[in-house]
């Protein structure tokens, strides 16, 4: 189980998004685990609903799977991999994804 970030609870917000995402600064993710399970959901901007499995691993880094339907109704997934970093007190995760069968980009999120 990793020992330094428990991720429950917190909630993020996208603040720079490199690629063909459909994530905005719009977009709020909500995150909760469970020993090392992350599991999540995110919405706003062009997503209705959006939602996050994954593991947390014992360096506080983060392998997800992602899936979500835009408020157009196209239906998207991939998998993502974050790095953690403690800026004032709060969690930075630069983020590193890639669409199933498409383009992949960068993004970061920031906790509110």
């Amino acid at each position: 189980m990793n020992g330094y970030i428990f991720y429950g609870g917190r909630i993020f917000r996208a603040v720079s998004i490199d690629g063909s995402g459909d994530v905005s600064t719009d977009t709020i993710f909500r995150y909760d685990q469970r020993e090392d399970v992350l599991i999540g959901s995110y919405s706003g901007g062009d997503i209705e609903f959006g939602s996050i499995v994954g593991t947390v691993h014992a360096d506080g880094r983060l392998s997800f799977l992602y899936h979500h339907i835009t408020k157009s109704g196209d239906m998207r997934s991939g998998s993502c991999e974050s790095r953690p970093e403690w800026v004032e007190g709060k969690l930075r995760l630069h983020e590193s994804w890639q669409w199933h069968g498409g383009a992949g980009g960068s993004s970061i999120i920031e906790e509110l």
